[in-house]
């Protein structure tokens, strides 16, 4: 076991050193094979065509970028769902691990690939601009398991090749090797010793600990839902019950236990989940997952300087994970270096430039900044990596809406539309129509994101703001209201103290008259010190609303001494009017403007 951190950098170089090296030393019959081999090597040039065309590979591309589909269930059940999607999960994050070693691979992390929903070779394209998928399926027998593996090029949708291996149960922890270099057999890669030790980094070599951890994985995926996140730790559990020393079981329950905190906030589990992840470093120093959560873990104690310690060394063991560097990022933005931040999130797009979403980071960080120019110069470079990046055009669109240009942002969420309908999409072109006062159409919009999502609050709510302009419709609008009230608070049971949520209730309790709620969800809020800009704003107009023009001027100040740009958005926040006509907000704005000359 390491128990000294710092030297886990040097210790695994070292070992990857050895083992090069004791690869690079060929025995006598291997040389004289290689002697012999070297007699025929004229006639390699005439057979290797027509053999690459028999394995598809005349449409292969020289750079891949590369997405793991969710793997085919015909089972249907959800162990075997869960199952299936931790197979993917694992075949991704080895795929990107070979990153590092392989300079024509690019991998779509699975996290993008879960939120995005990708479900075919097409939408992915469209999503990510990959010009691969890997489109798998599982079959389980009695004795055995089957995994068919399918490369697919995105834009032709030709299956470039297909191969399938099959496993006995008593075998199948060795799957996972099996599997990714069969891949790199499909993809003409080479697996050099450094990639085989990568591979198998934090295994198992125990059946039975390692179909736990698969399943444990796939319910991890959707660990929002309470009895997924219950069932997730109890196979992980299971897991490391059946093999004591498994690392990536370890890592895999600290990660389950921090879910567990983020939707109990409950300090027990953050507590298991620092013990699970310092055993699974100390079983394993090539294990980057672990360091990750424990990065995560410091950020939330408000230990951003161990948070930086613990993401640096997960990039330090995986130069590839670009999740982390996004953590990594957002730790320096919590210390308040800020140009850290955005260099760590502009390295993130040199490791693959090709990843649209990266741009995405970057543009997000710059929007709140209040640096919209610079924020819509990274939107636009997503789309043009991507012309098919639907989200990138709705976030375009946003920017393009703070910046003042109005119909710009309508033409880019129209186009985000084309590309990919969504309540997303909706939902931000029914607010360009709301906020140009265009209440009819924007209600009409409202309820077409509605059609695609009737679960999510905000859609409700601000479907009642569109109703609550249009005449006849206040009884429409009380009814949205109420469904919003009623969706936002089941959402504050799994997420309980959060600023934006609170904000939100809040607000829409005080614009139907529930003044006793109002004030309650808002003591509460305030009690919480909130510290995001939007929060602090909204608090003051929830006191606007109230008729507390005192309290809402306190809070403005509070929003004013916080961020530069804070002037922007008070002065284009609805609801606000009347505020900002007070002769106590217009000496506000004066002692703010001499402040900042």
């Amino acid at each position: 076991m390491i128990r000294d951190k710092s030297n886990i950098p040097e210790t695994a170089a070292r070992v990857k050193a050895v083992i090069k090296q004791g690869y690079c030393r060929l025995p006598g019959p291997v040389l004289a094979g290689v002697l012999s081999a070297l007699l025929v090597w004229w006639l390699i040039p005439l057979v290797w065509p027509a053999l690459q065309r028999s394995r598809g590979f005349e449409r292969m591309q020289e750079e891949k970028y590369l997405l793991v589909l969710p793997f085919t269930n015909p089972a249907g059940d959800p162990a075997s769902r869960a199952f299936c999607n931790g197979l993917v999960e694992t075949l991704s994050s080895k795929l990107s691990q070979m990153e590092q070693l392989q300079k024509s691979l690019r991998v779509v992390p699975a996290a993008d690939v879960l939120e995005s929903r990708v479900a075919g070779a097409g939408e992915a394209l469209q999503e990510f601009g990959v010009n691969l998928v890997v489109d798998a399926g599982m079959q389980r027998f009695e004795n055995s398991f089957s995994l068919s593996l399918n490369l697919v090029d995105t834009e032709t949708l030709q299956q470039l090749s297909s191969e399938v291996i099959t496993v006995r149960t008593a075998d199948f922890a060795a799957l996972q090797e099996g599997m990714v270099e069969k891949l790199a057999e499909m993809l003409d890669l080479e697996l050099p010793p450094e990639s085989r030790l990568l591979m198998t980094a934090g295994g198992t070599k125990v059946p039975q600990a390692y179909e736990f951890y698969l399943q444990a994985l796939g319910h991890l995926q959707s660990y929002r839902e309470d009895e997924n996140l219950e069932t997730a730790i109890n196979m992980f559990e299971q897991a490391v019950g059946e093999d004591s020393v498994y690392a990536s079981a370890c890592a895999g329950l600290g990660k389950a236990c921090w879910c567990k905190y983020e939707t109990t906030r409950d300090s027990y589990w953050m507590q298991r989940a620092s013990q699970h992840c310092k055993r699974a470093a100390e079983l394993n120093e090539l294990l980057a997952a672990a360091h990750v959560t424990l990065g995560m873990i410091h950020e939330e104690t408000g230990l951003h300087d161990e948070a930086v310690k613990e993401f640096r060394l997960a990039l330090e063991l995986d130069p590839a994970d670009i999740s982390a560097y996004r953590k990594l990022a957002d730790a320096y933005i919590a210390q308040g270096r800020f140009l850290l931040a955005e260099l760590t999130y502009q390295k993130a797009i040199e490791l693959n430039p090709h990843n649209c979403v990266s741009y995405g980071y970057l543009g997000a960080f710059y929007r709140d900044q209040g640096r919209y120019e610079d924020a819509a110069a990274q939107f636009h470079r997503a789309v043009q990596v991507n012309p098919m990046y639907a989200k990138g055009f709705g976030s375009l669109g946003g920017v393009y809406f703070l910046l003042g240009r109005r119909q710009d942002a309508e033409q880019m969420y129209l186009r985000s539309l084309e590309i990919r309908p969504s309540w997303q999409a909706y939902s931000n072109l029914a607010s360009c129509y709301f906020y140009q006062e265009r209440y009819e159409d924007a209600a009409s919009v409202y309820e077409k994101a509605l059609e695609k999502d009737s679960t999510d609050y905000r859609i409700w709510a601000n479907l009642a703001a569109a109703y609550y302009w249009i005449a006849d419709e206040q009884e429409s609008s009380r009814y949205s209201y109420r469904h919003a009230i009623i969706l936002a608070e089941e959402e504050l049971r799994h997420r309980p103290g959060d600023q934006k949520l609170l904000n939100d209730l809040a607000l829409y309790c005080a614009t139907i008259g529930e003044r006793e709620k109002t004030q309650a969800v808002l003591q509460q809020l305030v009690d919480s010190e909130p510290d995001i800009l939007d929060v602090v704003i909204g608090v003051g107009y929830i006191y606007e609303v109230l008729g507390e023009r005192e309290l809402a001027l306190k809070w403005i100040e509070k929003a004013l001494e916080k961020e530069d740009y804070a002037l922007m958005e008070i002065e284009s926040f609805p609801g606000l009017e009347e505020l900002r006509e007070d002769e106590r907000f217009q000496v506000l704005v004066r002692r703010f403007a001499d402040k900042t000359d």
